[in-house]
Formats: structure tokens, sequence, C-alpha cells
């Protein structure tokens, strides 16, 4: 007769450092969660930092995939600490409009079921960023300020965009997935044209990502309850190449780009693939 299993709790090995950060000049207050990699601290060693935007949705498939690449990659990829940059108010839908748009526009109708907070905050966000988080925790863990790396997917895809274009020194690398790059008649496009003016380089390493399927009848917004007839005039694959087109056409002498589709994928069960592929990418640009 097979005896009863006994389940008893075990050590909590998350790893996890949260942080809750008033902002005031924004009016919130920002959850941070740092995660070390294997060997920190306890080393003199600094390392490189992947800062999350969208930590709600991508932290735990950005953490899983270094992780298994840590596992396997045979020290190709050098090992990180994770950030990740999220909200202490569980309700994200208008803050992400307020801090990821670079322009005071409205919303499509039917993109977003809650009205905005604001928009146009992208600016504000990114000197919070740069002036009062990032500048902290590289007090407070070994980061090597020369080793940043901003994810941002979708509406924070057009974030990370606007802080590349913008502030490319903030970061030194930039992986951009499925950004949304439709915003106010794709301002961000406007954004370029004005660096371009005002600058003869762009110092960044560049992973510019999507799903194939983004644009495709039933394929591109499903996933987030978006009809086709306002998800298709988004033209998600089409801003994606033309972004990627206007870039290589200005022949920045320091910019490292690299541009792909992921093939069949749409714009929500595209971000897990999209996400592996451009750590691996920015990391050999």
């Amino acid at each position: 007769m097979l005896e009863t299993a006994v389940w008893k709790e075990g050590p909590n090995a998350s790893r996890r450092d949260v942080y809750h950060v008033s902002a005031p000049a924004i009016g919130d207050t920002f959850e941070i969660t740092v995660i070390a990699p294997p060997g920190a601290p306890g080393t003199a060693k600094s390392f490189h930092a992947l800062y999350v935007l969208d930590p709600s949705a991508l932290l735990d498939i950005v953490v899983g995939t270094k992780h298994l690449f840590d596992i396997f990659s045979g020290g190709e990829l050098p090992l990180t600490y994770v950030v990740g940059i999220g909200y202490a108010d569980a309700d994200i839908s208008g803050r992400r409009v307020r801090d990821f748009t670079p322009s005071k526009a409205e919303a499509p109708a039917g993109v977003y079921r809650q009205a905005p907070l604001d928009s146009g905050g992208a600016p504000r966000f990114l000197d919070y960023l740069r002036g009062e988080i990032i500048p902290h925790l590289e007090k407070v863990y070994p980061l090597d300020p020369q080793e940043r790396v901003l994810i941002g997917y979708s509406m924070s895809g057009l974030f990370a965009t606007y802080a590349m274009l913008s502030r490319p020194e903030a970061f030194n690398r930039y992986a951009i997935v499925s950004p949304s790059l439709w915003w106010d008649d794709g301002y961000i496009f406007r954004v370029e044209g004005q660096r371009a003016k005002s600058s003869a380089d762009l110092p960044a390493r560049v992973m510019l990502i999507g799903g194939s399927a983004e644009e495709q009848l039933g394929g591109g917004w499903r996933n987030l309850g978006v009809p086709d007839e306002v998800g298709l005039r988004s033209k998600q694959v089409t801003n994606l190449q033309r972004l990627t087109s206007t870039l290589s056409d200005r022949r920045y002498p320091s910019l490292r780009l690299r541009s792909a589709l992921i093939p069949e994928e749409r714009h929500t069960t595209g971000a897990p693939a999209a996400i592996a592929f451009a750590l691996h990418q920015l990391f050999i640009l």
C-alpha cells in the first residue's frame, strides 16, 4: 500500500526585489522589480541591465528566456540583471497611453476600452527614467552604465522607439517589439525626421521585430479584442518596414540595426518569440 505523500512548503527562490517609487512630477507610483542573475550580488563585477517596460505582460517572458539562454548558450550572452518598470496600481491601460506616447492625441475608437488619463507624456517619463530610476539602481546594484538595454512592446515599443530617436545615449541597446508606430498619424516618423536634421549619427544597437501576420484579416489584433477594421488601419507591418528602411537609408555611422518578422505570428502571439530572437540578436549586433 502506497504511503500518503507529505507536502511541506519549501524556501522562496524568487530572488526578486520589489520597490514602490513615488513620482511627483508624473503624479503616480511606480513598481520597480529587480531580478539578479546567477552569481550576483557577491561579486565586484558589473552587469548588463535589461529594463523591461510593460512588466505585467513581459517580465516573466524576458526572465524565463534569459535564464534558458544562460543555461544553454555556453556564455555567449552576458549575465544580466532584469529590471521591470511598471505601476503600483494594476489599472495600467490609461497609464500606458499617458507615459508611452510622444504627442497629445486621441486613441482611435475601439483600441482602448478605457479613456486614457492623458497622452503625450513620453518626454516626461523618459526624463524620470534617466533622472531618477536608473541612477538610483546603478548606485544600489552592480550595473554597468554603458550596458543598458530597453525592451518595449506595442505601446511601450512606441516609447522605446521615441527614446532611441530622442535620447539614444540613455540606453545603448533597444529591443523594439511590434511598436505602435501608428500613434497620432505616425507622429514618431516626424520625430525621426527631426532627429535626422539635428544629428548626423544615431549611436544605438536596435532590434526591430514584429509578427508577419499582424496586418492580415483575422490575424493582426484579434487577441486584443480589437476589430479588424480598426487593427488593419494601424499598419503594424507596413510601419515597421517603413521605419527600418528610413533608418537604414540615413546611414548613421554608429547605428547597428536589424529588423525581422516572425512568420505567421500576430500582435500578441508573436511577442514571446520576438523577445527571444531580439535578446539574442542584440548582443551580437
